[in-house]
């Protein structure tokens, strides 16, 4: 009996130290990485993109990179064999992104400002190189068409 009693006791002992030493695992300050808020949230189901500023219909074969989480809304699409792209802000952007198929035939930009329903505006761009303007334009269009505040 006496041996069960300091068993208990020394695995009591044993657990309150384990225990008593998990509290240091954390750190003592949140980690920079961790303080950072996310940006607008987006949401992204089959070919529909949706912002807090705007929601459209993509080419579901496309990529899809959203902005910072700094900065207002935007939207970058790019084609499957990346020589063309479709941007979509919320803002003016200072520089329009480009494709990152950088050599080639030349490249041609659009750029649209769209009113919104609701008195916002959206700005679009299209960049694509010569020999895909047709398709790349008829999708730019489509895109465009699609938007909804």
């Amino acid at each position: 009996m006496r041996s069960t009693v300091r068993r208990n006791a020394c695995l009591l002992s044993a657990l309150i130290c384990l225990l008593a030493g998990c509290g240091r695992l954390a750190p003592p300050a949140t980690p920079a990485q961790l303080e950072q808020t996310a940006g607008a949230p987006v949401t992204l189901t089959g070919a529909e993109f949706s912002s807090t500023a705007f929601q459209l219909h993509y080419p579901s074969d496309w990529s899809v990179i959203t902005g910072p989480a700094s900065a207002p809304p935007w939207v970058v699409f790019v084609s499957p064999d990346e020589s063309a792209m479709i941007a979509v802000s919320a803002e003016m952007l200072d520089s329009v992104p480009q494709p990152p198929q950088r050599e080639g035939p030349a490249l041609r930009t659009e750029e649209r400002m769209i009113e919104m329903r609701d008195g916002r505006v959206v700005y679009a761009w299209l960049v694509a190189p010569e020999p895909a303007w047709a398709e790349s334009f008829r999708l730019f269009e489509q895109v465009v068409g699609s938007l909804e505040s």
